[in-house]
């Protein structure tokens, strides 16, 4: 039947039971399973009768054979279709249910694989997370522990301005108070609620809270310094004036996260502050009297002019009588020297004559004579002339030599001159001139106690309009005096040509006033000038102009140099070379070599060496005063220092000096006068020294 109908995909199943033959129907190949499902349902259904009612139904008769053939061709038709949809879909079922097998079983892998990655995230963030919060525990301990850091470095800060009399405080971005100010509640009465956001202004006086919140709210919205005063009702009611400051605190991003400041009493300061401004009122007072009485003054003043250039003349007077001191001494100093050397010579002649003999007693005449000398020296009074300079021609060299010979004379001070040759002389007084630069020298002098350089220079200028010199028009020689010394204070530049100002102590031997003054006296006189440059800690320079003469002079003639001997065992320290010999043929009469030395330094090399040698002197003589190096005075400060057991006797023309007075406080053992005699130093060296042969010994 199949095959008749052409019916493709359905195929004849294999014998079966009458039963199910009688009801099979057409199925695609290899679907024996749904055809065995139908047969078995059908005959379920036959069982209980439900066939023959559904056959009845559909048919119209109960005897499905006699409608066999009648009714085949549509069943089988119904049933082919049944059997094919069914089978459709049963193969679309099986495939749908093994592609979502296979899809639930991927499924279920990868929720397997994302459960495991899910696991290990979760592990994975747990640990995390537990190490997340074992650092916010701690981070929150440190928070905790610097916040109480804070707040006791707050309170410290705090404490620590109110020591000092301020007031502390602080508040929010917005100008606000929000934290307590317990200085503030105890100065005003407020209390912590009062004084909350602005509370505080309340305590300051309706005079100054606009202005005081004005300046304040013009701050915060600047994010710039605060700053102000104003007036504070005190908690007695009494009100006193105060400054206040604050500035900002920033965060990170930059906006403000508080204000801090202090406020501080002012009210004595701006008592005082009134004081000084009706003190300057009185003074701006008083200034006017005193105008009206300096012109009074100045009427007097103009009265006195005159009466000081009549003074002028005296004056120059007393000047060369401070200036005779120093003058007599460099003299006294060098020709005691010289004494001295006629002395000692006078002495080694008398050791070669007869006490019977005639030269005997000339040569003590002549010893005597020297005496007398040197009495007079120390008596030397007056030095030159007073009243209007006699002028005439006088070569500039010659009297800076005059005057460096008088003036540094026996000084530690060492001079450098510069005098070019060809020099134009000048026209001048030369004793007055000589006083000028005596004065000049003098003062270099004292301006270096400890000693140094002075160095004078002379060269010619020319005096025109275009300069700044108050001096006619012409040609002058310029002479610098220029020392090392401290040099003059410059409130006392414009003073020290005025009469009796002076910077040193007043008396005979000290400072008058005067010097200056009459120098600048005797220059105007000469149609010159003098003037200063000077800084203090460097040194002071004074220039001199003289006028130039038109008169040539010859060139001064030179000295010979004096003779240079040399010695032993006792040390003599001497400038003077021209001493040497005498000196040492004494002392070796006395049984004693002499090693001469020119100066301190040369001294306590010698020493030194000496002792190192094992051969030490027996005795030192130092003169107190060496030119340009160091003196008796500073030596035996320094032997000391090498030997505290050395003897030294000092010996100088300056008998009034300290140290000749008082030679024990400087580690002497005695003094000696210029000029000594032979028996003087021998006395001196055999009981100090010790170990001398009479003085009748031989020379050696």
């Amino acid at each position: 039947m199949i095959r008749d109908l052409k019916v493709t995909g359905v195929a004849a199943g294999p014998t079966i039971p009458d039963y199910k033959r009688e009801f099979s129907f057409a199925v695609k190949k290899g679907d024996t399973d749904l055809l065995e499902k139908l047969n078995q349902g059908l005959l379920i259904v036959k069982s209980n009768g439900e066939y023959e009612r559904i056959y009845k139904k559909w048919f119209g008769f109960e005897d499905p054979w006699r409608r066999y053939v009648e009714f085949f061709w549509p069943v089988m038709v119904i049933s082919a279709v049944v059997a094919l949809a069914a089978s459709l879909s049963a193969v679309m079922l099986r495939r749908m249910v093994k592609r979502r097998t296979v899809e639930l079983a991927e499924k279920n892998r990868l929720l397997s694989l994302a459960r495991e990655e899910l696991s290990d995230r979760v592990v994975q963030r747990t640990a995390e997370l537990l190490k997340a919060n074992a650092a916010l525990t701690s981070e929150n301990a440190e928070r905790r522990l610097a916040e109480a850091t804070l707040r006791d470095s707050e309170e410290r800060y705090r404490s620590h301005i109110e020591v000092t009399g301020q007031i502390g405080w602080s508040t929010d971005a917005g100008g606000n108070v929000v934290d307590d100010i317990p200085a503030w509640r105890r100065y005003t009465g407020q209390t912590m609620d009062e004084i909350k956001g602005a509370g505080w202004a309340r305590a300051v006086h309706p005079d100054d809270v606009s202005r005081t919140l004005d300046k304040w709210q013009q701050s915060i919205n600047e994010g710039g310094f605060f700053e102000t005063e104003y007036r504070v009702r005190r908690f007695d009611g009494a009100y006193r004036h105060f400054l206040a400051r604050g500035i900002p605190l920033f965060r990170e991003d930059g906006r403000i996260r508080e204000w801090v400041g202090t406020c501080i009493d002012i009210t004595e300061r701006k008592q005082s502050e009134d004081l000084l401004r009706k003190a300057h009122e009185e003074l701006e007072t008083r200034i006017i009297e005193r105008t009206a009485e300096l012109k009074a003054a100045n009427a007097r003043l103009k009265q006195e002019i005159a009466e000081r250039e009549r003074m002028e003349d005296e004056l120059i007077k007393a000047q060369k009588l401070e200036s005779l001191g120093v003058f007599a001494g460099g003299i006294a100093h060098d020709f005691n020297n010289l004494l001295q050397s006629i002395t000692n010579n006078i002495g080694v002649a008398r050791l070669y004559a007869s006490e019977k003999d005639s030269v005997e007693d000339a040569l003590g005449d002549a010893e005597t004579a020297a005496k007398y000398a040197s009495q007079l020296s120390q008596r030397l009074l007056t030095f030159a002339k007073g009243g209007s300079p006699v002028k005439k021609a006088t070569p500039v060299s010659r009297l800076i030599e005059e005057s460096v010979c008088i003036s540094l004379s026996g000084s530690n001070i060492l001079t450098e001159c510069e005098v070019p040759d060809g020099l134009s002389p000048v026209e001048v007084d030369e004793g007055q001139i000589n006083q000028v630069l005596n004065n000049l020298l003098i003062n270099a002098k004292e301006a270096m106690p400890l000693g140094g350089k002075i160095r004078i220079r002379a060269e010619g200028v020319k005096a025109g309009e275009s300069d700044n010199l108050f001096l006619n028009e012409g040609d002058y020689v310029r002479i610098s005096v220029e020392d090392q010394g401290a040099g003059i204070p410059g409130e006392n530049l414009l003073r020290i040509f005025d009469p009796y100002f002076s910077t040193k102590e007043r008396g005979a031997e000290k400072g008058t006033g005067l010097g200056l003054s009459v120098c600048h006296s005797i220059l105007m006189k000469h149609g010159g000038l003098i003037s200063v440059d000077s800084k203090a800690g460097v040194g002071s320079t004074f220039h001199v102009f003289l006028p130039v003469s038109k008169e040539p002079l010859p060139e001064a003639e030179d000295k010979a140099a004096g003779p240079v001997a040399s010695g032993g065992r006792i040390l003599f320290m001497e400038d003077e070379r021209t001493m040497w010999k005498s000196a040492g043929l004494l002392l070796k009469t006395m049984g004693l070599d002499v090693e001469f030395t020119m100066n301190g330094a040369e001294a306590l090399s010698l020493y030194e060496k000496a002792l190192g040698d094992g051969r030490p002197f027996d005795g030192v003589i130092l003169d107190l005063t060496i030119p340009g190096g160091m003196g008796g005075k500073e030596t035996i400060a320094r032997l000391r220092e090498i030997d505290r057991s050395v003897k030294a006797i000092v010996v100088s023309g300056y008998t009034d000096d300290p140290v000749m007075t008082n030679f024990r406080e400087y580690g002497f053992v005695r003094a000696l006068a210029k000029p000594y005699t032979v028996e003087q130093l021998n006395n001196a060296v055999r009981e100090e020294f010790g170990g001398a042969r009479p003085q009748s010994a031989g020379l050696s």
